[in-house]
């Protein structure tokens, strides 16, 4: 049994989201707060695998929430949701911890499948937010080619044996690669590899 808990100020939204989750998924307990400020005392008390966070709130902000939750029970996913398709907002949530960013009009079958990718150690990105190409440049760590071209797929959810058979390589080239960008962005998992990516709108 899986336990997720739903922040978010409009409570006809709580309502339905329960709803939606709980009809197609038994497997999985449905916890609601109208009030941000109770998200944290109730993490504190409740052993939570998921936060559906809203970011418009008027008490507590989610970018706020979202912070502090990522810093306080780590290993607590969060997945944002939002009326915002922003590229700043998207990016600030990842930033402070959210693994995931999906639409508040977003199909019930695309709310339940980012659900499911958070929950298994993924990011999601609602399909209907498209980042624009970084035209300035920063002090990002310099990528070869072939590591853009393994950063994409990681990025699309791609095995490293089906990135070796994509790109015609070994899958011990693709581990090394791989590797090589975890050093080089400074982070432990492909879940991070993927958010500083999109952060840098380089993906």
């Amino acid at each position: 049994m899986k336990e997720i808990l739903i922040v978010d100020d409009h409570r006809i939204l709580l309502d339905s989201l329960r709803e939606i989750i709980s009809t197609k998924r038994k497997d999985f307990r449905i916890y609601t707060l109208y009030n941000p400020e109770e998200a944290i005392p109730f993490l504190e008390s409740n052993v939570i695998d998921l936060v559906i966070l809203d970011i418009n709130m008027p008490e507590l902000n989610g970018f706020e929430l979202c912070r502090e939750i990522n810093i306080s029970f780590p290993a607590v996913k969060i997945l944002a949701m939002s009326m915002y398709s922003n590229h700043s907002i998207v990016q600030q949530m990842l930033k402070n911890g959210a693994n995931g960013y999906i639409l508040k009009n977003t199909s019930p079958a695309t709310l339940l499948e980012s659900i499911n990718s958070v929950l298994s150690g993924k990011m999601q990105i609602d399909p209907a937010i498209h980042f624009k190409k970084r035209t300035a440049t920063t002090t990002l760590p310099d990528l070869t080619r072939r590591e853009k071209q393994i950063l994409r797929l990681i990025a699309r959810e791609k095995t490293s044996v089906e990135i070796s058979d994509t790109l015609q390589i070994s899958v011990h080239t693709v581990e090394s690669h791989r590797k090589n960008l975890l050093q080089k962005f400074d982070v432990k998992s492909s879940v991070g590899l993927i958010k500083l990516a999109l952060q840098n709108d380089l993906i």
